[in-house]
């Protein structure tokens, strides 16, 4: 996800349209890819972890989802007045590495074990 958000950022210096367009397709793939995985992990994860509340612990996921999904263009649209196209990127970029790693760390190693049946 990081390397998809900088490739967007540095994607208008390429000065030949045929590379902004293979960047830009480049960095959505990327980008489609990384999300699937989120979008299958987090709910497993939830699944895994409080199996007795799965139904009201996925509406929770789902609706902070929601949220992020509605309010996000909203405060894009700021961030991008303030910062511009480039660094709205990089600084997204740095967000997503700064949580991304912190969820790693503090993910317990319990979650990594295979279960076996």
């Amino acid at each position: 996800m990081v390397l998809a958000t900088v490739l967007f950022a540095v994607s208008p210096h390429f000065k030949a349209p045929n590379a902004f367009f293979a960047a830009a397709a480049c960095g959505r793939l990327v980008q489609g890819l990384a999300d699937a995985l989120v979008c299958v992990a987090i709910p497993s994860l939830v699944a895994i972890e409080w199996p007795q509340h799965n139904e009201s612990y996925q509406g929770y996921l789902n609706g902070g989802m929601g949220i992020g999904l509605t309010l996000g263009p909203l405060l894009n649209a700021c961030v991008y007045d303030h910062l511009g196209y480039e660094k709205t990127f990089l600084a997204y970029a740095g967000f997503i590495a700064f949580f991304g790693l912190g969820s790693t760390l503090f993910m317990p190693n319990r979650l990594n074990q295979l279960i076996e049946d």
